[in-house]
């Protein structure tokens, strides 16, 4: 249940903006609110690794239909994460004790955007950042299940 709370979590942070409450669900606040923090801080906490595999629809005025990616990634804790595409488009972005790299066909490039991309990812996925982000205004919204809706 932790795996799936999170991956959604981080999905819903990729979302660059979403501009109405998931349908159905209601929005958390004061208890409530104060009540999801402490258990997404909980939980965080526990979570050493996750290995998932994916798929993301994105949705965007430029596109006219629905682009369907799908990959896997794998989290370890503090900050290694190896989130790769598989289709359309095979790629990764890695971050380790290295640094932060994009890797496609064509070979891997350390990159400082990515490293701070990467570094969101990982905060957001070790919960870090789905509790205090000074990036995002965040909501957590309730029905069966918790959807987290991250603003920039």
């Amino acid at each position: 249940m932790k795996k799936v709370f999170v991956f959604i979590a981080f999905v819903c942070a990729l979302s660059l903006s979403i501009n109405a409450q998931p349908a159905g669900y209601q929005l958390l606040s004061g208890d409530s609110k104060t009540a999801m923090t402490k258990k997404i801080t909980s939980a965080s906490s526990q979570l050493k690794t996750l290995k998932v595999n994916f798929t993301q629809e994105k949705t965007s005025k430029v596109f006219t239909s629905k682009v369907t990616s799908s990959g896997k990634m794998s989290y370890k804790k503090p900050s290694y994460l190896l989130w790769s595409y598989t289709s359309p488009t095979a790629y990764s972005i890695i971050l380790n004790d290295k640094g932060a790299f994009f890797k496609n066909a064509k070979g891997s490039v350390k990159n400082k955007a990515i490293g701070e991309l990467g570094g969101l990812l990982a905060r957001t996925v070790g919960g870090d950042g789905l509790v205090a982000s000074s990036d995002f205004s965040v909501e957590y919204y309730q029905k069966s299940d918790i959807a987290v809706v991250m603003k920039p």
